[in-house]
């Protein structure tokens, strides 16, 4: 949450300072590479392609599905690229040369970056994410972030310790995961309905009486 904060306040500076600039792209390279090797480059390349999806130049946009589909793959897999330090024999061990200091937060920016850059891009794609379900999981993203290491936490080690002397190691695993789902999406939309909606009514409220132009008292005569 403090990533999210401090990098919400760092696009909308950047948004004061620079967003009507000519030359703002410049601004955006300096904040790329200043931002190579943290989370805050995330909110730089989204702000980036908030910039050019929203202007009405073709630069840097294709609807090449073979360009669309290359991009896609090396995204997922610099997204998955290990936590782990002990990728030296692995499949990503090129990609552990030491040109950035913290390779998995790079790498997981750059290949989310370039997943949304083929979003941004694809019709096909964008039909698939606006279908009801995916749009239901992005209503509930949130509320589902905050629930589930909570319940996973406590109901799914709980089951897990339950189960692991009854069944093998992986049915187990696999029968905790499914009932941990079942109760991890009701609750995570509850949260989102009776929570997240009612914080952001009253927020919305708490705003407008803010921004509510004070109107001075006209003196009886």
């Amino acid at each position: 949450m403090t990533i999210e904060f401090y990098g919400s306040m760092l696009v909308f500076t950047m948004a004061l300072l620079f967003g009507s600039l000519r030359n703002r792209w410049t601004f955006y390279l300096a904040a790329v590479l200043i931002s190579i090797n943290f989370y805050y480059l995330a909110f730089v390349i989204g702000m980036l392609f908030a910039d050019l999806f929203s202007s009405k130049t073709r630069v840097f946009k294709t609807d090449n599905k073979i360009i669309l589909f290359v991009i896609l793959i090396s995204g997922l897999f610099l997204g998955s690229y290990p936590v782990s330090p002990l990728t030296g024999d692995s499949l990503y061990g090129f990609l552990n040369n030491g040109f950035f200091e913290a390779p998995k937060v790079t790498y997981h920016v750059i290949g989310a970056g370039m997943v949304m850059y083929v979003l941004l891009n694809s019709r096909d794609l964008q039909r698939v994410f606006s279908s009801p379900v995916p749009v239901f999981l992005g209503k509930i993203s949130y509320s589902l972030y905050l629930v589930h290491f909570l319940v996973i936490s406590s109901f799914t080690c709980a089951l897990f310790l339950y189960l692991y002397p009854v069944l093998s190691y992986g049915p187990a695993v696999l029968v905790s995961i499914v009932l941990s789902l079942l109760l991890i999406m009701p609750l995570s939309y509850l949260f989102y309905k009776y929570v997240d909606m009612a914080g952001i009514k009253l927020s919305k409220t708490f705003y407008s009486r803010l921004s509510r132009p004070v109107i001075p008292a006209v003196p009886e005569t």
